[in-house]
């Protein structure tokens, strides 16, 4: 039975192609937009033809002795029967090679024979990726006429596939006459292919926004991720992303990936965050960028003036002398109008503001608030305060930095300051010779200032470990002098202290330096006796030298070299041991203070 419908299928098929070749465009819109695509078709170009391959399978019967080649041959002039009976199926496949964008999938074909077209199943067009799941993208039904060809035209723009198929279901048989075989023949299928025009576009989902900050700490640094979506006319599994960190960073490579995350980013400071786009055709699509701040540590803050241990005296917020250095480090001192002067940074997000406290007075509430650039100033108040600059950046991050300030004359009062009397200070460091000789006495100077003009009393320290003792009173402003000779050689700080009749006293002011050299330094054989084990007073005399004489010359140097200090050297004439050319050796245990050069 098999073998007769078989050759009556031939029959039919061979009587169909004697119908003459006609052609009708049919304008058919697609049935629901192409898989993936975002736009109705917009930023494709029809390319060229590219069915190659092709076989046809028929569930029922098996065999095929037609040729499906024909079909795909450029030709209508041949064609490939399609049969159908009762229960079976067919279909001629098309492999297009690879995975292929299709632009219009066109279909030449007509009834061979002559049979009611009702009821019968319509002729199908699809696609597949694998040859195994398939997608109807249209359905026509041929009419009852085998001598009109019907071009059935499928738009498809950007659909995906590497396989399509002219599909017919299987007949089904309603028990009274209805067709044992029905033939369809196709003439030609025509697949073109989709050029894709149309770069896609990306555009940032999540992630940091613009102008925002990421907070971070020192130790960890800061975490964050973006998420991005791109936009085509082809398939979003078809389009490609390539990011970067900072407009000088590299780009990663093509992925399909979408998000990305970054964790414990140490570098703080303004970034970039870009992400790009390209679709499988190559064409390269826009970017999309977020910038923000990664903030991980505090701001930085430093007083570059004034600074502790330095004497400054201003006038218009400017110096008028050089600064000079204090014995005191612990604070600085300000005679006059001048301002302090902060330097403020941070790498993460910027600096939004500073504030000055004024420790002693009120730490909880500042006396002075601004925003801050890269430099900002604060008044300098009248009297002694613990200065403390807090500095605050954007992330909310603050540091601080702190100074001691003792203000003079500033013409500030800081609020809720209570004016107390203040201690004189110096307006000249002490001032006198830098070199002399053992013996001699010279003369220093000094000049100090009171704010409430109470009388000053000074207090010159020779660096000897001696001391004038509190010298005064004298008026403000006026200049002192006192007088010091030292007895041993080397280099001395001469210093000075000064306080008020109400004995407020003024700090160590800056030192002067004077270098003694020993006054005898002519006498080699003096030089070499203080060097060696023995104690010495060497006389320069030609003729014997007499205990008389010896007792009045000692009697000459027996006078007081400063009120602190009396040198006295009656007691060693009773210990001369001997007397030799000059040389008086004195007995152990007694050491000489005084050289005497006898003339």
């Amino acid at each position: 039975m098999k073998k007769i419908l078989f050759a009556g299928l031939i029959f039919i098929l061979i009587i169909g192609m004697q119908a003459t070749y006609a052609e009708a465009a049919l304008n058919i819109k697609p049935i629901h937009p192409p898989t993936g695509t975002t736009n109705d078709g917009d930023g494709w170009e029809k390319g060229e033809n590219i069915a190659k391959g092709a076989y046809t399978v028929v569930y029922n019967p098996t065999e095929q002795n037609n040729d499906p080649s024909k079909a795909v041959d450029g030709s209508k002039n041949t064609y490939v029967s399609m049969g159908l009976m009762v229960g079976s199926e067919a279909w001629l496949l098309i492999d297009l090679g690879l995975n292929s964008y299709l632009y219009e999938i066109h279909v030449y074909a007509k009834r061979a024979s002559s049979e009611s077209s009702n009821d019968l199943p319509p002729l199908e067009i699809q696609t597949s990726l694998d040859n195994k799941k398939w997608e109807t993208m249209d359905s026509f039904q041929l009419p009852n006429d085998p001598f009109n060809l019907k071009q059935l035209e499928k738009t498809c723009k950007g659909e995906k596939a590497r396989y399509v198929r002219i599909f017919r279901p299987p007949l089904k048989s309603n028990g009274w006459g209805h067709p044992a075989v029905d033939t369809i023949s196709i003439f030609e299928v025509e697949v073109y292919e989709a050029k894709d025009v149309s770069p896609p576009t990306v555009k940032i989902t999540s992630g940091p926004e613009n102008g925002s900050i990421v907070k971070g700490s020192e130790k960890d640094g800061a975490s964050f991720s973006f998420k991005w979506e791109g936009v085509d006319n082809a398939p979003k599994e078809d389009i490609l992303y390539s990011y970067r960190l900072g407009k000088n960073a590299g780009w990663s490579e093509w992925t399909t990936d979408t998000e990305i995350e970054y964790k414990n980013h140490r570098s703080e400071g303004k970034y970039f965050f870009e992400v790009r786009t390209k679709d499988i055709s190559g064409n390269i699509g826009n970017k999309d960028s977020r910038w923000f701040y990664i903030d991980n540590g505090k701001p930085n803050v430093e007083i570059t003036w004034p600074q502790p241990g330095y004497f400054y005296l201003t006038l218009f917020d400017r110096e008028i002398l050089p600064w000079i250095e204090i014995e005191d480090k612990s604070h600085a001192v300000v005679v006059g109008s001048g301002k302090l002067q902060v330097s403020v940074s941070d790498r993460g997000s910027g600096v939004s503001g500073a504030a000055l406290y004024l420790m002693d007075i009120n730490p909880d509430a500042p006396v002075e608030s601004k925003d801050a650039s890269d430099r900002c100033t604060f008044n300098i108040y009248n009297g002694e305060h613990l200065y403390n600059v807090v500095v605050f950046d954007k992330a909310g991050k603050s540091n601080s930095a702190t100074i001691k300030i003792n203000g003079i004359f500033t013409g500030i009062d800081p609020p809720g300051y209570l004016k107390v009397n203040t201690p004189p200070y110096q307006t000249a460091k002490p001032n006198g010779v830098s070199q002399g000789k053992t013996e001699k006495e010279y003369t220093f100077t000094c000049r100090a200032k009171d704010a409430e003009g109470d009388n000053i009393y000074y207090l010159f320290e020779w660096g000897d470990n001696s001391n004038t003792g509190w010298l005064g009173p004298y008026t403000s402003e006026e200049t002192v002098q006192a007088s010091h000779s030292w007895s041993e050689t080397g280099t001395y700080k001469i210093k000075v202290k000064v306080k008020d009749s109400h004995g407020n006293q003024g700090d160590w002011y800056a030192f002067t330096e004077i270098k003694i050299k020993d006054s005898n330094n002519g006498n080699n054989q003096h030089n070499k006796d203080l060097n060696s084990n023995k104690h010495v007073v060497v006389f320069k005399k030609t003729k014997p030298v007499l205990k008389p004489v010896l007792n009045h010359a000692f009697n000459v140097f027996n006078k007081p070299v400063n009120k602190h200090h009396q040198l006295n050297i009656n007691p060693l004439l009773n210990h001369i041991s001997s007397n030799h050319n000059g040389l008086v050796t004195l007995t152990k245990g007694y050491k000489v203070i005084q050289s005497i050069r006898w003339t």
